[in-house]
C-alpha cells in the first residue's frame, strides 16, 4: 500500500526569503522545495505545534508552528478546496486541529 501524499505547486514560503515552490505533506512529515534552491526544506511530524489556515481572498496561507522554538513558516497559495486535505492530514497523522 503507497503512502498517503498531496503535491501542492506555485506555493509561496514567505517568511525569510520569499520563494515559489513545491509543497509536499506526508503523514510524517512536510517538505517544501523552492524552485531555486538546491535543498528542500523539511519539517519532521514531531517538531510541528500547532497549524494555522488563513484565507485571503482568493488565496489560502498554511502557518506551521515549530517546537522547541516556537518559531513559524508561512506558506501561500493555496486554493480554499485545499483545507480539507490539511484539516484530514493534521488530525489522523499529527494529532493536530487546523486552527481558522
Amino acid at each position: 500500500m503507497s503512502e498517503e501524499k498531496y503535491l501542492f505547486t506555485n506555493i509561496i514560503r514567505s517568511t525569510g526569503n520569499r520563494s515559489l515552490g513545491q509543497f509536499v505533506l506526508k503523514p510524517g512529515s512536510i517538505q517544501y522545495k523552492s524552485q531555486t534552491d538546491t535543498k528542500a526544506k523539511k519539517y519532521q511530524k514531531e517538531n510541528v505545534a500547532k497549524v494555522g489556515w488563513v484565507r485571503c481572498g482568493h488565496s489560502c496561507t498554511l502557518q506551521l508552528f515549530l517546537k522547541p522554538t516556537g518559531d513559524y513558516e508561512r506558506f501561500d497559495g493555496f486554493k480554499a478546496k485545499d483545507m480539507e486535505t490539511f484539516v484530514h492530514m493534521f488530525r489522523e497523522h499529527y494529532g493536530l486541529t487546523l486552527e481558522e
